[in-house]
């Protein structure tokens, strides 16, 4: 039910998205939480691509609560971020609030046949922006991989082994799987 409101709130009152309606036939995956740690419930979405967009991923769009605006602001718009078609049935996107006011986005395909993979994005609110905090890939093909990488800190472990790159979360708004893929080569 709570859902339902913000949705609904959404839906009504984004001034941000007023030149792409909001079809709810689109939306994949949603979550609430205290994302900017203010006290005030904030929504996280995962949206499909419109029709006419078939080759691109899904889009993470991320409202903050403004009490003073009487509604949900739009925060973060990240289009064309979370692969999946949903052509096939092992196909799915989940998203998630953490207790610590993070975001987990999880994709993955597990369909017979087909590539699989898992890819898990980590994004917090920090300097009043979202970032990548967290990356999280395995896969089996070309070669199996797996990698969890710490965008904060530059730590990780690829393969079972222990890593470390160059330091610095990625806005959001610019991330991208070639990001993730390059943190996570030894």
């Amino acid at each position: 039910m709570r859902t339902s409101i913000f949705l609904a709130t959404l839906l009504l009152a984004s001034s941000s998205l007023a030149q792409e309606a909001i079809d709810p036939g689109r939306i994949a995956a949603v979550t609430t939480g205290d994302f900017d740690r203010d006290g005030d419930t904030d929504l996280a979405m995962i949206m499909r691509p419109p029709q006419a967009h078939g080759a691109d991923d899904n889009g993470i769009y991320i409202y903050l609560g403004d009490p003073s605006e009487g509604r949900m602001v739009l925060k973060a718009a990240a289009p064309n971020m979370v692969p999946n078609s949903f052509i096939y049935a092992g196909e799915s996107v989940a998203i998630a609030s953490l207790q610590n006011g993070s975001i987990l986005v999880t994709a993955k395909n597990d369909t017979p046949g087909q590539r699989h993979y898992e890819v898990k994005l980590t994004i917090a609110y920090r300097n009043s922006d979202f970032v990548v905090a967290g990356y999280s890939l395995k896969e089996n093909v070309p070669y199996p991989l797996d990698c969890d990488m710490n965008m904060l800190t530059g730590k990780g472990v690829v393969n079972g082994k222990a890593t470390t790159n160059a330091a610095g979360a990625i806005l959001l708004k610019a991330w991208s799987d070639e990001a993730g893929r390059k943190a996570c080569s030894l």
